[in-house]
């Protein structure tokens, strides 16, 4: 958690006053989220009471319970979401073709994958996945090929890298996966 103290003056006063500010997080829009106090006679007042305002914050954050958020909440609420405000229709439509890819099994319950916390979701578990989808049933042909295992990769990149900058997750996983290469 950062902190930061600033001097500043009163209209009508000699004497300067000094304030602080805390950075608390991100909402769930994405927006910066602060916390602060002002009116401190001495900077070393505002250093003690910020001090202890981020004691009692980190041990509320402690507290807390995290929410249980799996790969496939995520990528559903970043469809519903981020992608709804930035796609045109018709991209939003091939983007859900392709999250039920990996979301989904044949019989259209919920693969290991989606079910898998972001929190615990590795690489090997994304490569293994995608390199699966190769040998999967297609729906116009016998597999599933290279392009469309590079766009269903894309696309979790994408919401991985969302989430990330939410800071759901620690790092993006698919910055480690190794793609398939499309041939001629």
């Amino acid at each position: 958690m950062k902190g930061s103290i600033t001097k500043y003056t009163v209209k009508g006063s000699s004497r300067p006053r000094w304030r602080y500010r805390i950075y608390t997080g991100k909402d769930d829009a994405g927006r910066k989220l602060y916390e602060g106090r002002g009116g401190f006679a001495k900077e070393g007042d505002a250093r003690t009471d910020m001090q202890g305002r981020m004691a009692e914050i980190a041990t509320c954050t402690a507290a807390a319970p995290v929410p249980h958020r799996t790969l496939g909440d995520w990528v559903q609420q970043w469809l519903d979401t981020y992608a709804l405000d930035r796609c045109q229709p018709k991209t939003l439509e091939r983007y859900r073709q392709l999250a039920a890819y990996v979301m989904e099994t044949p019989t259209g319950e919920p693969s290991a994958l989606a079910q898998t916390p972001l929190a615990e979701l590795t690489h090997q578990q994304l490569e293994a996945t995608l390199y699966g989808l190769l040998k999967a049933e297609g729906k116009r042909r016998k597999h599933v090929s290279a392009r469309t295992v590079r766009h269903v990769a894309g696309l979790l990149h994408v919401s991985l890298n969302k989430a990330f900058k939410l800071e759901f997750i620690q790092v993006n996983p698919m910055l480690r996966v190794e793609l398939p290469s499309v041939g001629r």
